[in-house]
C-alpha cells in the first residue's frame, strides 16, 4: 500500500481495535475505570489500569496495617 493516507487510516483502525479488545478484557475496578475514562490511546489505558492497580494495592496495605 503506497497511499500514505490509506496507511494512516489502517494504522488508526488497527490501533483502535487493539484498544477496544484490550479494554473489553479488563475486569473489576480497573476495567470500570477504563470504561469511565474512555481513553483514546492504549498508553492512556495502560496508565489508568496501572494507577488503579497501585491504588488498590495501597488500599489493601493500609487496611491490613491499620486493622
Amino acid at each position: 500500500m503506497d497511499d500514505p493516507v490509506a496507511q494512516r487510516i489502517h494504522y488508526e483502525n488497527a490501533d483502535r481495535m487493539l484498544l477496544v479488545s484490550f479494554a473489553a478484557g479488563l475486569t473489576g475496578i480497573p476495567g470500570r475505570q477504563v470504561r469511565f475514562s474512555n481513553p483514546s490511546h492504549l498508553d492512556q489505558t495502560l496508565k489508568t489500569v496501572l494507577s488503579v492497580q497501585e491504588a488498590e494495592k495501597q488500599e489493601r496495605f493500609s487496611e491490613s496495617f491499620f486493622h
